[in-house]
Formats: structure tokens, C-alpha cells, sequence
């Protein structure tokens, strides 16, 4: 028999977004895909749709939208869809490319932190007198509830030193939206592990690492950041979780992915995410210092995408797009780039993404920290999404209006310039795209990896 998977789906003014409970995975759909994925809460429905269409049946169960069971066993809740009555369909959010509501929102609940990593993308660990009240937190996350977020980040600073994270972290999970946790870990005891264990099966927990021994994470997080956060890692998993690694990619610790990759192998950890370093924060202030090159953006490319295949049974990899690449040779915007291509492509800033900060800033990013688009204790969450102006800059950088080697570019539309943080370090138009990238366009010359 087949029933729907455990997933949740909103519509959209092109049809709609599927979300994989289980992995925060999300899938776009047509609006005839969304009729048919909303239908599929009907038994009867499932049946006709099997037999009318067989093709987008079978692709909705290689996704995990639909899964065969023995028997239907009663579901826990029925709030499949989470279509927000607030939001009403607009042609402006195609026009402008981006969604009635974020997919995931970032939270950060607190600015303090035990560390002082030379990364930092936020310059975390002050403390802030004016920051957001546990029940101004709660008060957003009803709005977020209400405007059909899937999934909420919570970070910080560190987010377990605010003394509300586990009922922050419950309260999220009462409105059936994911919760996931990025966390230094140094601080996780056994009784903070057991904690996390009880949230259940439906939150993230993302422990940073940037080396695979004392010395090289040390050099970029801290003075025993190393032995603490191992210390935190294992009192998780003996807890019963499987936590993550993340770790950030500068020239102090490049050369040792792999190397990283095979520790995390013996620690038993399933998925390690690899990110790039950011002008940002901290970050910002030793970019030049700590960023890798342009001929070491494209090996480190290569070199993760061998290794990501090589270890493929042993440990799920992924990792952020080191240098301008498009999603895949095949790729033809001529043939296949519509309206969600718009929303999707380049930059995710306040097109499908958004942070709100512990003094109620809302920003597209947590990278483009000064680029704030308003503040909830002024107005709402949906009146700063839909209206504010800092938004509207933001989301009109986009494939037309971009400038610089960008514009002779045959993978435009893919990247749309990268991300906007590095024209800002670079202090040229906010406008002029591909300051950190290999590509020379107007050459013809592309570092393209098949």
C-alpha cells in the first residue's frame, strides 16, 4: 500500500515545495504536482494518481514522498500541508524571485560564546544587554509557524549558553517545524547530551570541527577547543544521536581534508559538511590572511569531489561551491531556466532564506550582517519579507543587472555572480560579481570540472 511519506508541503505562485522531514530536503513542484501531492492525504486519491500518473507516482517515491507500508498505521498528525492563510498569491515574488515565506530561518538566540575563532562569521562571543527575550523568541516562531517555515537553525554565538535553549528548541518542535543546532561543543556534558537525545528524531545537531588533531583546529577555534569539543561529540553520540561535523575551509587546513574525513570515519560520525570561509565577521578581518586562492579553490574542488565518490559508503560528504561552478554540464539555460531557476539561483538572501539575529535584526544571511532588512520589535516578520527595502536591493541583484566579467559569462544564470559578501570585501559595486573567481569569461577560459 501507498501512503505519504512524512512530509510536509506549502503552496507557492508557481505551485508548490515539498519537505522531507527526515532530511531537510526540499523539492519543487509545479502547481499540477502540488494539487496532486496535496490530494495524496486521500487514500483513494494515491490509487487514481497511480494510475492516471504512473511517471510522477514513481518519482514521488524515489524522493521519499510516498513510501509502501504493509499496513496504514495511524498518523501521528495530519498537518501535511503548511500553506500560510496570511500570504496571498503575488506576481511581484516571481517578478522579484522570491518565496511568500523563507523555507528555514535562522535564529540566533544568543551572541555569547566560549571561543574566539579567526573565522567567525558573526565576531561572536560579547554580551548584548538588548537581546531578544525568550518569550519575544517564542512570539516569532508562532509567526514563523504561521507563515509555513519547515525548519528553524538555531545558533548563535553558542546557542546552548542561553539558559532557554531546550525550551526554545521544544517550542519549535511543538509547531512541527525541524530544528536544527549548530554547536561548538565544548560545553555538551553527559546530562546536556541526554537533553538533546529527548528532542527526538526530527533536529540536527552540527558539531564544529576544522582539523583532524589539536593542532590544526586549535590554530583557527581556540586553545583546547580540540579535546572539548571531542569530549562533546562522544557524550552525544553515547547519548544516542548522530551528530554532524562542519568545518570551514581556509589555507590553514585545506591540505588535510582528507585526512579530516578519515578521522570523522573512525569517530563513527555519519555526514561531514565542508563550507567555505567568509568575509564576514571575523572572517572578514583576516580574509586576505585565511582565504585560499584561486588555483586552490579549483583543487580543492576537484580534490572533494574524488573523495566525496571514494568514501561514498563509508561517510556522507558535501561541501559548498568553492569557485563558480554550474549545477551540471548539462546545464542550458536556454532550454531550462524559468521562474524557480530565478528564485534559486546565486544568492539565497532573502529569496529563500533568512536570519534574525539576538537583538531581532532580520538579515537575508547571516553573512550579509549589514544588510538588515528590519527588526521584529518594530514590525512583523512577513511586513520586513515582503517590504523592506534592504531586501528589495538585495533580491534585485540578479542576472540582469549584474555587472563586471559576470555579464560574458556562459553560466550567468547559475551562479548570478556568487555570493555579494566578496564584491562588499572587495569594495566595488555591490552590483560587480565574480571577484573571487577563476573564470576569465571574456577569454573564454573556464575551469569547468565534468
Amino acid at each position: 500500500m501507498l501512503v505519504l511519506s512524512d512530509v510536509r508541503f506549502r503552496e507557492e505562485d508557481f505551485g508548490g515545495i515539498i519537505f522531507r522531514k527526515e532530511d531537510n530536503f526540499f523539492i519543487q513542484v509545479n502547481q499540477k504536482g502540488y494539487e496532486l501531492v496535496r490530494s495524496f492525504q486521500n487514500l483513494e486519491n494515491i490509487v487514481k494518481a497511480a494510475n492516471l500518473y504512473p511517471d510522477f507516482v514513481n518519482s514521488a517515491k524515489k524522493l521519499k514522498v510516498l513510501k509502501e507500508v504493509k499496513e496504514r498505521k495511524p498518523e501521528q498528525t495530519i498537518k501535511y500541508d503548511r500553506t500560510s492563510y496570511i500570504t496571498k498569491p503575488n506576481p511581484r515574488r516571481l517578478e522579484e524571485g522570491f518565496l511568500r515565506a523563507p523555507l528555514e530561518v535562522g535564529i540566533e538566540i544568543t551572541s555569547q560564546c566560549q571561543l574566539k575563532c579567526v573565522h567567525c562569521y558573526g565576531a561572536f562571543g560579547q554580551n548584548i544587554k538588548s537581546e531578544l527575550t525568550t518569550e519575544e523568541i517564542f512570539n516569532l516562531i508562532d509567526e514563523l509557524d504561521s507563515l509555513g517555515v519547515f525548519a528553524i537553525f538555531i545558533g548563535g554565538g553558542e546557542p546552548t549558553l542561553h539558559p532557554d535553549f531546550f525550551k526554545i528548541c521544544e517550542y519549535v518542535l511543538s509547531k512541527d517545524m525541524n530544528v536544527v543546532i549548530s554547536t561548538n561543543g565544548v560545553d555538551i556534558d553527559k546530562e546536556m547530551a541526554k537533553e538533546f537525545y529527548k528532542l527526538g528524531n526530527y533536529v540536527g545537531v552540527q558539531v564544529s570541527l576544522e582539523g583532524p588533531n589539536e593542532k590544526i583546529n586549535d590554530s583557527m577555534r581556540g586553545k583546547n577547543s580540540f579535546k572539548r569539543a571531542l569530549i562533546g561529540l562522544k557524550n552525544l553520540q553515547h547519548a544516542g544521536l548522530n551528530p554532524t561535523i562542519g568545518t570551514t575551509i581556509t589555507n590553514l587546513n585545506y591540505k588535510y581534508i582528507e585526512e579530516m574525513i578519515n578521522f570523522c570515519i573512525s569517530l563513527g560520525v555519519p555526514h561531514i559538511h565542508f563550507m567555505c570561509l567568509m568575509p564576514s565577521g571575523r572572517g572578514d578581518t583576516l580574509y586576505e590572511k585565511l582565504k585560499l586562492s584561486p588555483t586552490q579553490r579549483i583543487w580543492i574542488t576537484k580534490k572533494l569531489r574524488g573523495l566525496k565518490n571514494k568514501y561514498k559508503d563509508k561517510i556522507g560528504i558535501d561541501f559548498a561551491n568553492f569557485y563558480q561552478q554550474p549545477p551540471s554540464k548539462e546545464f542550458n539555460p536556454e532550454k531550462s531556466y524559468d521562474f524557480v531557476d530565478k528564485i534559486y539561483a546565486g544568492c539565497e538572501a532573502a529569496r529563500v532564506k533568512a536570519v534574525v539575529t539576538s537583538t531581532g535584526d532580520v538579515l537575508g544571511c547571516e553573512i550579509l550582517r549589514e544588510y538588515i532588512g528590519g527588526n521584529i520589535r518594530q514590525n512583523s516578520f512577513l511586513e520586513i519579507w515582503e517590504n523592506s527595502k534592504v531586501f528589495e536591493t538585495i533580491r534585485s541583484r540578479n542576472a540582469k543587472t549584474i555587472k563586471g566579467k559576470c555579464t560574458h559569462c556562459k553560466y550567468l544564470l547559475a551562479c548570478v555572480g556568487d555570493c555579494p559578501s566578496y564584491s562588499i570585501h572587495n569594495g566595488v559595486d555591490f552590483y560587480i560579481g565574480g571577484t573571487e573567481c577563476p573564470h576569465q569569461p571574456e577569454k573564454g577560459i573556464y575551469e569547468i570540472i565534468d
